[in-house]
Formats: C-alpha cells, sequence, structure tokens
C-alpha cells in the first residue's frame, strides 16, 4: 500500500469544484483523480481529470516521473481525462468531454486517437 499525494490539498488549476470546465490551467498531482492504470514495469499511471487535465505518472515506489497534458481539444489536450489502460507501452486515455480515446506512449508523446 502507498499513499500519491496530499489529502485535502488539490493541484491549483484554478478549478472550481469539480467543474472540470472552470479549469483555468494544468498542475501537478492531484486535483480530482479519476482512475488509474499500471505498465509492464509497474510504474502507475493516474488520469487527473475532474478538477485537471493531466496524466501523472509515478514509479512503482511512488516517485514522480512526469505529468502530460493540458485543458484544450487539440492532440494532446485533455477535457476530462476519465479512463486509462496501459498495454504494450502504449497509454489509452479515455477523454470523456473530448468523445475520443487519446494514445500515448509511456513518456506522453502523443500517437494517436
Amino acid at each position: 500500500m502507498m499513499i500519491l499525494g496530499k489529502r485535502n490539498q488539490p493541484s491549483n488549476t484554478g478549478c472550481v469544484g469539480k467543474d472540470y470546465s472552470t479549469i483555468k490551467q494544468a498542475a501537478g498531482p492531484f486535483n480530482y483523480p479519476t482512475d488509474i492504470a499500471l505498465d509492464d514495469e509497474q510504474n502507475i499511471y493516474v488520469s487527473d481529470g475532474y478538477g485537471n487535465c493531466r496524466v501523472h505518472v509515478f514509479s512503482k515506489e511512488g516517485e514522480f516521473i512526469c505529468s502530460w497534458g493540458e485543458p484544450a481539444r487539440r492532440p494532446g489536450q485533455f477535457n476530462l481525462p476519465h479512463g486509462i489502460f496501459v498495454h504494450d507501452r502504449i497509454v489509452y486515455v479515455a477523454d470523456r468531454e473530448n468523445s475520443r480515446i487519446q494514445l500515448f506512449d509511456t513518456k506522453g508523446e502523443f500517437l494517436n486517437e
């Protein structure tokens, strides 16, 4: 068991409550995380959707590796990343309010949608 982030200390995205439409900027972990996935090396991927617009990656020991995403509709941007899955070194992110699934490599480089 491990804890990532700090309870009741949301990142500063400018979001009001859980209203994703009020996000002003992307920020670090976490605001309102929505899902979690592991890759083959047991790295941890977290979609941070309602109060943020990012994917955060941590090592299996819980050390922060990187984040990607910002609020908008272009490739690599999110409007409520809601689900996440990793398979064969491809990260699938359900970008709920943009009605799409985006694919990234494990470093956050956009591959397809």
